[in-house]
């Protein structure tokens, strides 16, 4: 299937190099012009200014990916946010631009060289363009490690591995649009995230509303079968003609063609995200259901506690109570030791100024100069009684 003046247009993931693959087709057409694009950016730019934009990327699996960054000497952490970015930057570039965009995995383009030959196009003679490498023991396991506990990264993987070629059935299988869908699913996850403790009525009219989206795609698949068979009796059609004109207009048959098997690769891999997403529905499902019944126990177990400081707080107000009573028993009997205090003072200040008197009185003249008036006079007594 060599073909003339071709121009291939190719954006290499950077742990990929594309040397064997430009040296292979330099070899096998030598007027197939190659063009290497080095990131998102001007894939975009191609994107957008071609009048028939094909773009070829080619990406390496994450735990490769990581391996070779961790030989480089990339810490396991930072190995993972650099392949991260790189899948997030392939992954804008495929959301956005449905069907212009074909992605080929290396592990891929190593098991299936001629499928893979096939829909680039180029007939080459030498079918490896990807030396499969011994991976370190060590390297897999902690890629393997990282890859598990990284949700985010996990997610990428998945979604960048459905939405890339599968070579094993030699068709080309390119990502339909549902952003829409798994923009919907993604909301409804971080919000669940964010309020734990979300009413379980209402993530169930959620997850209603997620199966009608999903069954909507589903309508969507049955409509784009049925434009399959349609275009498959076209098809048909257009071979009945060939037999008997066979100067008929090959370019018209061939846009035809291309069409058909466009809308059977897309079908294939709408039915793949949808298994895809009808999973990760059901299992976030399982784990909010696991949730609820989790925060009902500890609702019971907050009632129980509530409980138990009103009925301590009830305790607490008695003795509150009974120690007010008290306190103004207290305060009479203080009251009544001050009055007594006060008369006691007075009765003090009394007592000092007779104790003063008789001091002055003993202190006189007049009271020595009669003592021995006294003296006599109690003499007197005595001897009287």
């Amino acid at each position: 299937m060599k073909t003339n003046s071709k121009s291939l247009v190719i954006w290499p993931d950077a742990s990929y190099n594309p040397e064997t693959f430009l040296s292979i087709v330099a070899a096998a057409d030598s007027d197939v012009a190659v063009r290497l694009l080095a990131d998102r950016f001007q894939a975009e730019a191609y994107l957008k200014d071609a009048a028939e934009p094909r773009l070829f990327l080619f990406y390496m699996p994450p735990i490769p990916a990581l391996c070779q960054l961790l030989a480089e000497g990339t810490a396991p952490a930072a190995a993972l946010q650099i392949w991260r970015e790189r899948a997030l930057d392939q992954l804008k570039v495929l959301r956005r631009h449905r069907g212009k965009v074909t992605a080929i995995s290396t592990a891929q383009m190593a098991a299936y060289p001629k499928a893979f030959w096939d829909i680039i196009g180029v007939a080459a003679e030498v079918q490896d363009v990807v030396a499969i490498e011994a991976v370190d023991p060590v390297f897999e396991l902690l890629a393997l490690t990282a890859l598990s506990q990284d949700v985010v990264a996990k997610n990428l993987c998945d979604e960048l591995s459905v939405s890339s070629v599968d070579l094993s059935s030699g068709k080309e299988r390119r990502r339909l649009e549902l952003d829409v869908v798994f923009e919907k699913y993604q909301n409804l996850v971080s919000e669940a995230e964010k309020h734990a403790a979300i009413d379980q009525k209402a993530v169930s009219d959620e997850l209603d509303r997620l199966h009608e989206t999903i069954n909507v795609q589903q309508e969507s698949i049955n409509r784009l079968n049925e434009k399959i068979l349609s275009l498959q009796e076209v098809v048909d059609t257009q071979e009945v003609e060939k037999n008997t004109f066979l100067e008929s207009d090959k370019a018209d048959k061939a846009k035809k063609q291309e069409a058909y098997n466009s809308l059977l690769i897309e079908n294939d891999i709408l039915h793949r995200q949808l298994a895809h997403m009808q999973e990760e529905v059901n299992r976030y499902y399982a784990e909010l259901s696991s949730q609820v019944k989790k925060n009902h126990i500890q609702r019971e177990e907050y009632d129980k506690r509530i409980f138990q400081l009103n009925q301590g707080i009830e305790s607490f107000q008695s003795q509150i109570k009974d120690a007010a009573e008290g306190k103004n028993i207290l305060l009479g009997q203080i009251q009544s030791l001050h009055d007594i205090h006060v008369e006691l003072e007075a009765y003090y200040h009394v007592a000092q100024e007779l104790e003063e008197d008789i001091s002055r009185i003993r202190n006189s003249w007049s009271y020595r100069m009669t003592a021995p008036l006294r003296w006599f006079r109690k003499a007197s007594d005595r001897k009287a009684q």
